[in-house]
């Protein structure tokens, strides 16, 4: 999950733009029926999760790579997600607009789903265990706004410190874990794969700031 919050320098709270409230009030809406359907269950047990969520072994099934980004595991999991979405989200889609901001929001998303698929695969590891949530949306966000608002502020440990350095830390940890987890074969790991999932977000974020034109 998002590890963060972001502000601008001498801002107050935002208002949320448009795609970002749409997406806040679905993420949240769907939390609430998973709660109140007992599917808040992080191994994806229930039937919601089986249904909706990425697994190696469904990887054909296309429509999980963007529903999976819509189901939390836990409080936590979601409280962690939306803040950097609302906080970090908001000024991007200013900046780029509705349309362009949801695009690369989904897909960032949608990639990272592809790039646990393609892990598990490469592994050969169980291939039913579900990947959950926002975050390789949110890690792309985070790197879009590093690049364009430098000025913001991001709260890691409690201390506030500029964006690119905070992005240097958390792509860092990331990149670490998951070459470590691969060296030492340690695939039983959830923060391995919860990062190989961040790491595709981000590379995906990567290609839509470097690699598309400005739509």
């Amino acid at each position: 999950g998002f590890r963060g919050f972001g502000r601008a320098v001498g801002s107050g709270m935002p208002k949320p733009a448009k795609a970002v409230k749409t997406l806040l009030l679905i993420n949240i809406g769907v939390f609430i029926f998973q709660a109140i359907s007992g599917d808040s269950d992080p191994r994806g047990t229930q039937p919601i999760s089986r249904l909706l969520a990425v697994t190696g072994g469904d990887w054909l099934q296309a429509w999980r790579y963007i529903t999976f980004q819509f189901l939390h595991a836990n409080f936590w999991h979601i409280a962690l997600n939306m803040l950097g979405l609302y906080m970090l989200g908001t000024p991007l889609e200013r900046q780029w607009g509705t349309k362009r901001f949801t695009w690369f929001y989904l897909t960032c998303g949608a990639v990272a789903g592809m790039a646990y698929a393609g892990m598990v695969w490469a592994a050969d590891v169980d291939k039913g265990t579900p990947l959950v949530g926002a975050s390789g949306g949110v890690y792309a966000i985070v790197l879009a706004c590093a690049v364009l608002f430098p000025q913001i502020k991001l709260i890691l440990l409690l201390f506030p410190v500029p964006i690119r350095f905070a992005s240097l830390l958390i792509f860092g940890y990331a990149g670490l874990t998951v070459l470590t987890g691969i060296s030492n074969g340690a695939y039983e790991s959830g923060e391995f794969w919860s990062q190989v999932a961040h790491l595709g977000g981000v590379v995906a974020g990567a290609f839509w700031i470097w690699g598309l034109p400005v739509l």
